[in-house]
């Protein structure tokens, strides 16, 4: 009997359903500059009474964040205007509301906004994926420099964080979950704002991977385990939202 397996975010383990008691779906849509954009999903009930879905949301499920998906442009052309001034934060063993409080009180300081480097799975500062925030809890992250993309997030009510990565050329982030997307009934956005060449650069998620292209975009449960690579020459760029569903 042939099996697809899930993940079941309430076990923290992977399970095994078979192949008829899963359903397939195909998504299709058309984006405002008329590309063509196809994606598919298995969804299926563990025993548990646990609903699954391998790999991704569909935007229809998430109208609110068509603004997004069709001004990707604008927010790419604001983000690539920054400067690369970093705010010397340590986010290491830090939840989001403590990173917040040392962001405000760096911005009050100096002013200004900035990035901050990221962190690996060995525990370690991993500069070669930074962030720059831009809202936390519906609230603005002041001197962003990003005043039209700010508009557009106001018009989201439920965003948690909203925050601009960039993962450097020939980098990796290793494999994590966030299994308070479950507890705090969030799900995860990734909008590419610029990715390089065709083919280098991917996310993976519970195994499933999405290829980051310019202008595309995924919408996916973020307490599945996923991960990401640029095995390209230029650095790949996203617009990162997490938001309540």
């Amino acid at each position: 009997m042939k099996e697809i397996e899930f993940y079941n975010v309430k076990k923290k383990a992977r399970v095994q359903i078979a192949a008829e008691l899963v359903e397939k779906k195909k998504y299709e849509m058309v984006t405002k500059g008329g590309k063509q954009s196809v994606r598919y999903a298995f969804k299926a009930v563990d025993e548990d009474g646990t609903k699954l879905t391998k790999f991704c949301y569909k935007l229809s499920d998430f109208p609110r964040l068509r603004i997004l998906v069709e001004n990707w442009q604008i927010i790419r052309e604001e983000a690539l205007c920054l400067d690369q001034y970093s705010l010397n934060i340590n986010r290491l063993n830090k939840d989001h509301e403590v990173v917040a409080k040392e962001i405000f009180k760096k911005i009050e300081l100096n002013k200004k906004n900035g990035w901050i480097d990221g962190w690996n799975n060995k525990g370690e500062i991993n500069k070669s994926w930074i962030q720059y925030g831009l809202m936390i809890h519906d609230k603005e992250i002041p001197y962003s420099n990003m005043p039209e993309t700010i508009k557009l997030l106001k018009k989201i009510m439920g965003v948690k964080v909203a925050a601009l990565n960039i993962l450097k050329a020939e980098s990796i982030l290793g494999t994590h979950t966030h299994p308070e997307m479950v507890t705090e009934g969030m799900a995860q956005m990734h909008i590419s704002l610029h990715a390089p060449e065709p083919k280098q650069s991917f996310l993976s998620i519970d195994g499933d991977f999405f290829e980051h292209l310019t202008g595309n975009y995924v919408i996916f449960n973020g307490a599945y385990p996923h991960f990401a690579i640029n095995a390209g020459k230029q650095d790949r760029m996203i617009l990162y939202l997490e938001f309540k569903k």
